[in-house]
This record gives C-alpha cells, sequence and structure tokens, in this order.
C-alpha cells in the first residue's frame, strides 16, 4: 500500500517539504561541534591562567596576586615522617650526624610541634634526654653546648617540663667558663681556647636572654644568673662585645671569628647559620628592651644576606661550600638554621619581604629538592643529589618556618590574613653551626 498516495502527498512533495530539516541538521551538527570546541578552549585557557597564578603568587608581593597558597603544612608532615623515620628511640638520636646537629634535629621535632600543635613526636623530647644525659649535656665545645641549650628551652616552652629548663640553665652556667679578657672579652669556641669565632658568643646571647625571659625576677646587677649576675647583665655584656668586635662587618654580615694574633676580624665566611643565630638573638633583645635599633640591626643583617647568600633564582645557598659540592659534615645544616631565625624574626617585624622569602625557598624545596621518598637533599633550588639527615633537617627547617603560611583568608579590602599560631612564642627560635676549625 502506497502511503504517500493514501495521505495524498508525493514523494516529491515529501521531498520538498524535508529539505529544509536535511539541511538544517548538518548545519546543528556543526555547531555543537564549534560549541564543544569552545568549551575545550575555553577549559583549556582556565587551567593555563591558573597555572600562570600560581606561579605568580610565588614571585609577587602584591597581597591581591597571591591567589593561590601550597599547602605547607602537608609539605612539612611529609619531610617531619621522612626524618622521624631515621630516629633510634634506644639511642635517642639521628644516625650519622655530629653531636650538635642532634640537638639540631630535635629542635626541628619540637618546631614543629609547636607550629601544627601536633603530639605525634613528642616522645623524642623525653627519649632524646633521658638517652643522653649522663654529661648534663656538656662536652668540650661551647657551641655545643650553646645548640643543647637552646633546644631544651624549648622543650621547657612545649612541655612546662622544668627539668628541661633547669638543665638549660646548667649548661649555660658552664658556657660562662669560656668568657675571658683576650681579644677584649668574649666566649672561646672551645674549651682548650684555640678560636674566638662568632657562633659560641652568638649563642651565648641567645641563651641569656631567654633564661632571662622565663626567670622570673632576674634583672641587671640583681639576677639569678651564675656567679648572683643576671642573664640580662651577660646578654647585654655579650651584646656590647659583640658588636665592637669586628665579626660584624660593614656589608652588615658577620663573618666566622677573629685572627688569633691580631684579633681582627678573619675575613672567613660569612657562613648562613651565623647571620640566623644573630638574628634571632637581636628579635629577643628588641623584645626585652623594646629598643628599635636592634629589630633595625637584625633587619640589615637579614636583607644582607637575602641578596647575598643565595643562588642565581633568588633560592638560599651557602656560597661559601655549595658551588663545589664541598660543604662537609656541619654546612649543609647552616642554611635551616638561618631559615627558623628569619621566621622568627618575621613574627615579630612582618616584613612581607621576609614573608615571601620563606615561601619561594619553601616551594623549591618541595618542587626541586626531593626524592620519590620524601628525602630532602642539600640544594633547595635542585637537583635532589642524596638521602643524609644531615640534609633533611635544614630543608624541614625551612618547610616548618612556612607553615604558618598554609591557611589564608581574603578580607573585604582584599588583604591576604595569614593567621598566627599559638604555641610559638617569642623566645622560640634557632641555631646550627659551621665546619670545625681546628
Amino acid at each position: 500500500m502506497d502511503e504517500n498516495k493514501d495521505s495524498g502527498t508525493s514523494w516529491q512533495d515529501f521531498q520538498q517539504e524535508s529539505e529544509p530539516v536535511q539541511s538544517y541538521l548538518p548545519q546543528h551538527s556543526s555547531s555543537r561541534r564549534y560549541e564543544r570546541r569552545w568549551l575545550v578552549a575555553l577549559f583549556t585557557l582556565t587551567i593555563f591562567i591558573l597555572a600562570i597564578l600560581l606561579l605568580r603568587s610565588h614571585q609577587t608581593t602584591d597581597p591581591v596576586e597571591r591567589l593561590v597558597t601550597p599547602d605547607y603544612r602537608s609539605y612539612a608532615e611529609a619531610g617531619m615522617h621522612t626524618l622521624q623515620s631515621t630516629y633510634d628511640a634506644s639511642s635517642g638520636q639521628w644516625p650519622d650526624i655530629q653531636w650538635w646537629q642532634q640537638a639540631n634535629a630535635l629542635e626541628t621535632v619540637i618546631d614543629y610541634s609547636s607550629l601544627t600543635h601536633s603530639t605525634a613526636y613528642l616522645n623524642d623530647i623525653s627519649t632524646t634526654f633521658q638517652q643522653n644525659n649522663q654529661h648534663a649535656f656538656l662536652n668540650n665545645y661551647y657551641d655545643d653546648e650553646g645548640w643543647w641549650a637552646i633546644t631544651w628551652i624549648k622543650a621547657y616552652d612545649l612541655t612546662h617540663q622544668s627539668i628541661y629548663l633547669d638543665t638549660a640553665k646548667t649548661i649555660f652556667q658552664d658556657m660562662t667558663g669560656g668568657w675571658d679578657a683576650t681579644c677584649g672579652g668574649g666566649l672561646w669556641w672551645n674549651k682548650t681556647r684555640t678560636y674566638k669565632n662568632a657562633i659560641p658568643n652568638e649563642l651565648f646571647l641567645e641563651v641569656a636572654l631567654r633564661l632571662h625571659q622565663r626567670t622570673p625576677g632576674d634583672s641587671a646587677g640583681n639576677g639569678d644568673g651564675p656567679e648572683n649576675t643576671g642573664y640580662i647583665d651577660w646578654a647585654m655584656r655579650e651584646w656590647s662585645w659583640f658588636k665592637q668586635s669586628g665579626m660584624l662587618n660593614s656589608s652588615h654580615l658577620v663573618n666566622d671569628g677573629l685572627d688569633g694574633n691580631t684579633c681582627q676580624n678573619n675575613n672567613a665566611p660569612t657562613w648562613t647559620y651565623n647571620q640566623g643565630v644573630i638574628l634571632g638573638a637581636l628579635t629577643d633583645l628588641y623584645a626585652v628592651t623594646h629598643n628599635p635599633s636592634y629589630l633595625a640591626q637584625a633587619e640589615a643583617i637579614a636583607d644582607a644576606n637575602n641578596q647575598i647568600n643565595i643562588d642565581e633564582n633568588g633560592i638560599l645557598y651557602e656560597t661559601a661550600c655549595e658551588p663545589d659540592d664541598n660543604c662537609g659534615e656541619d654546612g649543609p645544616l647552616f642554611k635551616g638554621i638561618y631559615m627558623k631565625n628569619l621566621y622568627y624574626l618575621y613574627q615579630i617585624d612582618h616584613r612581607q619581604a621576609y614573608r615571601d622569602f620563606i615561601m619561594k625557598n619553601a616551594d623549591a624545596i618541595w618542587n626541586f629538592n626531593r626524592d620519590a621518598l620524601g628525602h630532602l637533599g642539600l640544594h633547595w633550588d635542585g637537583p635532589f643529589d642524596e638521602v643524609q639527615t644531615r640534609n633533611q633537617i635544614p630543608a624541614q627547617d625551612a618547610l616548618n618556618a612556612a607553615i604558618s603560611f598554609s591557611t589564608m583568608a581574603l578580607s573585604a579590602a582584599g588583604d591576604i590574613i595569614y593567621p598566627t599560631i599559638s604555641g610559638f612564642p617569642l623566645t622560640a627560635s634557632d641555631f646550627v653551626d659551621r665546619s670545625r676549625v681546628r
């Protein structure tokens, strides 16, 4: 039966009526393909813009442009997991690092715990203390003793157990024995009195200030320090000697020490940790005295270091040893000490340039200086070199310094507000040591 005939419509008529529909179909299909292509292009452009914003967010100092902030806490958590995996609870130590570096490793754990309020690694504190307290953390090097004093002060801040503060006071009393009139004053580096240099004196200053802050009633001329001398007396005596010793040079950087024959600046390298420890001490001097000159001095040192001890990309770099991969056993820790003290200074002056510098270094470490298992290397700008505890500790210090920048909120005015992390008090900050001068 011919349906077209019965309906009264010829095949020719059907074709004519169908032509508009047939001609529309290919046009409609082409339009949908165009729309899909447009959506793909828009999606690709969006991803590209986000990538540019992510890159610029760590290059700009404009708070409105810092739209994307990495999760530095997660970075630090991953790094701590790797560092903790090598801790030997039976000895209370980490493998293949020196005695003074053990103090720094524990300080790194304490800083992480304070900044994150994590209790995951708190047992390291009591374990390290119990397993290594045979000699009250005293040895032949006054700088080694200073590192341990700083660490036990931080342990006290975190746990409120007085035994740690008492240990720091015992250590400080022993350190006072290193002071004599040679070169006008100051501490010797070791008990055989072979070298007067920056690091034991910087640590001595910092320990004195932090004990002063934690010793009620300690005051000038009437304190609770050794020989009935106030900790604040020792601090002011040390700073008065240090600033005129010549070790702080005209470029606002601290050289390593003094020439044994002339008592003049020996023009030895301006190691980053020598810049770091003094930042912490000057920040404490400002906190105690409210004298802005101490803060200005700290900022001058930080600004100089951030311009000189860097690589071509502006990443912190131990210029005296990294180019030749000749940092030995001591040098790898130096940069971490600087970074934790820069963050300590930042907590007081809130200079955006310091925040940006910390974040830039943390970004470099995470993106260019780690292996698949979370180990962190010596060269923060990459490439990753080798698995060493002495490399992991300072890089972790840098990640710790960036933790408080992980969370941000945009105010109505468009400013980025970074939260204040409690549990990391004003009096907690720095340290490390340099290659031994024999």
